[in-house]
């Protein structure tokens, strides 16, 4: 028997991707190439809909993130990148605690420095779930799913891009949530392992 994966939210979180950036893309900015991977800590998924098993309304949210310790290819043409902040707009359907699912899609906005760089926005559709100990993880691959970008790290469709979410409350405790009064916030901060990006052109 399948067990139900309670933050469907997250296979549906980029059903359809929507990452919003904080500005808008900056006139002369460096469009970057090549591949970069960054932790997704901290990060707040938050409802304002809690997300619960019987759910017969869209739940609409919001998941911040700050993007840090950077690798790869992240000093081109005299602009380093030291960062990202990542805002999603999400909307799950009915239902939305049980599987997907949910729709997502937005930029990725990147601090730097000597220079500023395109950000990246990012199209993805369709994810796959696991728990192992409890914990439950949660991996959008390009390589399986569509997963498209546009700006650095442009690709369609992006084959070598992912992103993995591993949210701090266990997979127990997320269940007895949906059963209940519902999933309202959900923080991903490495307490349970390291939520990650990698955005890739190649």
């Amino acid at each position: 028997m399948q067990r139900r994966i309670p933050i469907a939210v997250f296979a549906a979180l980029l059903s359809t991707g929507l990452l919003v950036g904080v500005q808008a893309d900056v006139a002369g900015a460096v469009t970057l190439t090549g591949a970069i991977t960054c932790d997704l800590n901290p990060g707040t998924l938050e409802f304002n809909t809690p997300l619960q098993y019987s759910n017969t309304v869209n739940s609409l949210g919001t998941l911040t993130a700050t993007l840090t310790g950077c690798s790869g290819d992240t000093i081109q043409s005299g602009v380093t990148i030291t960062g990202a902040i990542m805002i999603l707009k999400v909307r799950a359907v009915p239902g939305n605690c049980s599987v997907p699912p949910l729709q997502i899609k937005g930029k990725v906005k990147y601090t730097t420095t000597g220079g500023t760089a395109t950000p990246t926005r990012v199209w993805i559709s369709g994810g796959s779930a696991s728990v192992t100990a409890d914990v439950l993880t949660v991996t959008y691959s390009g390589a399986s799913f569509p997963f498209y970008t546009y700006g650095s790290f442009g690709l369609v469709p992006a084959m070598s891009s992912s992103m993995t979410l591993i949210p701090d409350d266990l997979f127990a405790a997320l269940g007895a949530e949906c059963g209940g009064s519902g999933i309202a916030t959900v923080d991903f901060t490495g307490v349970n392992g390291s939520s990650t990006i990698t955005l890739s052109d190649q």
